[in-house]
């Protein structure tokens, strides 16, 4: 058997491998470059901003609603190594990897066990979506591991009765919200009043060490804010986003937007108390909207389906290898998670740190609507749980206490079971598990790639073509309705691309009879007659491929 020491290294080999992998097949994937130049991205939203930065000074001059600071982190790296989207990939995944090694220190910390810390690193190392989010333009990159850092801070601080580290992780905690505000710093001001067990005169030193820390971390961004005309704090005021998942009529999971969301942003301001009312009022009135709308959100958030924002999780597995090999989801992670949760609740004050970070975490999901980048923020806490549920499972199986293990396996499948992706509201509110929008942006992507090799190197990428092809195809299989002929207007021009023109005309005629009015459906026939007159007439009915 290998020594923990040699054992933490085959890992942190193993996940930094797996993360360069990665990074290589980014590389050949337009995908990234596709969003960081979409204006309905976020990722075109935050380079945008570093270039505001790094172009009119570091104060910028524009608020975009969101937290400035993932802005910031950007321009760094942009003025230090040029405006190169796989400089802040590589950044962030060698960043992932520091995060394996600090799930190992983490979870030996507070368990006291080399065993549990070695499987926490494991499933870090082999946690699929931490090397997706790590791989893009998100601050879904940066946030576990930086919580994952404050929640070690804390509880060194704990451990070691060193009031310096709470400093430290009020600093972490506050670069957190910084990146993305959230409710953790009121959880942990709870629990220092409340289950820390200190004299009343401790819990105020290490209360003001803590909010120190934490206004040092977060002051800077808003008075950057302020200094620019927007009295707003971090972001945008909550009261605002808050409707997005809590209306009535709203799906509460992934992005739905309605118009009663916005008649109920304009009626609650951002006044919370108001918004507050306001809901309650909602509530009375539509009692089992609201009931089927919460059980929705508490299920999805469960549920190891990872749900998209603007990127799709599944799609990028499917065209890579690395993500394929990192093969531990998140209905995995959560079912041992839950049964290590169940386990130490009879030692609840012992690590009431613990259940403090994930309740607070998940909680704050809950209230607004669940995506998958939003989850990830509470991921390093369902880990170290879950290592230790492994853990409890192994000792439980060595001492031959099989009357108690086949309790915790039934209990374990019973939890996997709740974990597994509920198809019912995945088809019913996000268009199935690879939507045709993902397939469609894919198309778009490669359609872009084989354009820019057209214009460099003045030959035809037929790979590239053939796969946006065979994406907007996918897309036009998964929609229906108007969305199912927007997406044939747009292979027309794929089609013209590859000098298919015999399909071009069939797409457009089936197009032109059903919308003769139709302004797009008119330039794209345009548009057609245009590229065909600058065709050969020998070449102009080129065989179907």
């Amino acid at each position: 058997m290998f020594s923990p020491t040699k054992t933490l290294f085959i890992i942190l080999c193993i996940a930094l491998a797996l993360r360069l992998f990665y990074f290589v097949e980014l590389m050949d994937n337009p995908m990234p470059q596709f969003m960081a130049q979409g204006v309905d991205f976020d990722q075109y939203n935050f380079i945008t901003l570093a270039r505001e930065i790094r172009e009119k000074g570091w104060m910028g001059e524009s608020f975009a609603g969101f937290s400035p600071t993932y802005g910031y982190f950007l321009a760094a790296i942009f003025a230090l190594f040029g405006e190169h989207i796989n400089a802040v990939f590589l950044i962030q995944l060698l960043f992932g990897v520091f995060n394996v090694f600090m799930f190992y220190k983490t979870a030996r910390l507070i368990f006291d066990s080399e065993r549990i810390g070695i499987a926490a690193a494991l499933m870090a190392c082999l946690y699929a979506p931490f090397i997706y989010y790590e791989g893009s333009i998100l601050r879904a990159g940066l946030i576990p591991g930086i919580n994952l850092l404050s929640f070690y801070l804390l509880a060194l601080a704990e451990k070691r009765k060193d009031n310096r580290f709470y400093s430290l992780g009020g600093f972490c905690v506050g670069l957190s919200v910084a990146l993305r505000p959230n409710l953790i710093p009121c959880f942990i001001v709870l629990y220092f009043l409340f289950l820390l067990p200190r004299t009343f005169r401790q819990k105020s030193k290490i209360l003001t060490l803590f909010i120190i820390g934490f206004l040092i971390a977060v002051a800077p961004i808003s008075l950057r804010n302020k200094a620019i005309g927007h009295d707003v704090g971090i972001a945008k005021p909550g009261p605002t986003i808050f409707w997005l998942g809590n209306s009535y009529d709203t799906a509460g999971v992934g992005l739905t937007r309605t118009a009663t969301q916005q008649q109920l942003a304009e009626e609650s301001g951002h006044d919370v108390v108001k918004t507050l009312q306001i809901f309650i009022r909602e509530i009375n009135k539509y009692p089992e909207d609201y009931a089927a709308l919460y059980w929705r959100k508490f299920k999805m958030f469960f549920n190891d389906y990872e749900i998209p924002g603007n990127m799709n999780f599944y799609l990028f597995k499917e065209n890579s290898i690395a993500l394929r090999l990192a093969f531990l989801n998140f209905g995995i992670v959560c079912a041992l998670g839950l049964l290590g949760m169940a386990v130490l609740l009879k030692h609840g004050k012992q690590n009431s740190l613990l259940f403090t970070y994930i309740i607070g975490l998940s909680f704050f999901v809950l209230i607004f609507h669940i995506q998958s980048r939003y989850r990830m923020p509470v991921m390093p806490f369902f880990i170290l749980f879950a290592a230790y549920g492994i853990d409890f499972l192994y000792q439980t199986f060595s001492s031959k206490k099989f009357r108690v293990l086949s309790i915790a396996f039934v209990g374990l499948a019973m939890l996997t079971f709740f974990t597994i992706s509920d198809n019912g509201i995945i088809d019913k509110y996000l268009h199935g598990r690879i939507g045709y929008i993902s397939y469609s942006n894919w198309s778009f992507a490669y359609a872009g790639k084989a354009k820019n090799y057209l214009e460099k190197a003045g030959q035809t990428d037929d790979t590239s073509l053939k796969k946006a092809l065979a994406l907007r195809n996918q897309s036009i299989n998964t929609s229906d309705g108007k969305n199912r002929d927007t997406l044939i207007l747009h292979r027309v021009y794929i089609f013209l691309d590859m000098h298919r023109y015999e399909e071009a005309l069939t797409d457009l005629k089936y197009l032109t009879q059903k919308y003769p009015n139709s302004v797009e459906v008119i330039k794209t026939q345009e548009d057609l007659e245009r590229f065909i007159e600058t065709i050969p007439p020998e070449a102009r009915r080129a065989p179907v491929i």
